[in-house]
């Protein structure tokens, strides 16, 4: 590992006719409700699906997986409220929530997104802990010489802290996050046997 480069926010999103505002009242629905709530992702396997998966485990629920081939036709499926929910990045769904198309109900980070700072987390909505992100790194070849290691560190990191670089990044929704190789190592370790278990339990496979 180099280091990190970004994270991006989630957002869970709700067709606005469903009687949930907030993930407390979503869990409390789907628990009088169990298997009759879907959500759309862009597929199996992907990280909005292992976010819902994730919460799903953490709040002892039953949602109905429905995947899409991509976000744009799972987009379509919750407008036109084929599913009840979507996990998704932000950035196709603030112009929706703004004409009140579409409801955003948490995001899944543990800090508020810049994006929308009136979305609560859902670590702040009764989880505490509960983080799924899509984030991005830079690794190196194993073996390569920690001299070579720490001169593309520095390179990147003033790249990644760059106020041209985070003003990109901001367009989408998204944060520049920099990190050690050693502080990458141990985000990457935790986050495999996270996700390692949620996987196994419900019986995920790649599309």
């Amino acid at each position: 590992g180099v280091t990190q480069v970004s994270v991006q926010h989630l957002v869970m999103a709700a067709h606005p006719s469903l009687e949930a505002n907030s993930i407390a009242e979503l869990i409390a629905l789907a628990k009088k409700n169990p298997g009759k709530l879907a959500y759309a992702t862009p597929g199996s396997g992907t990280a909005m699906h292992l976010s819902v998966e994730l919460l799903k485990t953490t709040a002892g629920i039953d949602l109905v997986h429905v995947p899409y081939n991509g976000g744009g036709p799972g987009l379509v499926a919750l407008l036109a409220r084929e599913v009840e929910l979507m996990v998704t990045p932000p950035p196709i769904l603030l112009p929706l929530a703004k004409a009140g198309r579409v409801r955003l109900i948490a995001v899944s980070s543990l800090k508020r997104s810049p994006a929308m700072p009136e979305v609560p987390t859902v670590a702040e909505s009764g989880f505490p802990g509960f983080e799924s992100t899509v984030w991005y790194c830079v690794v190196a070849p194993r073996g390569l010489p920690q001299a070579e290691v720490a001169k593309l560190h520095g390179a990147l990191t003033a790249i990644l802290t760059s106020a041209e670089f985070r003003d990109r990044l901001a367009a989408d929704a998204a944060t520049a996050e920099t990190s050690t190789p050693a502080e990458l190592r141990a985000f990457v370790r935790s986050e495999i046997p996270k996700f390692a278990q949620v996987i196994h339990r419900a019986g995920i496979k790649v599309d």
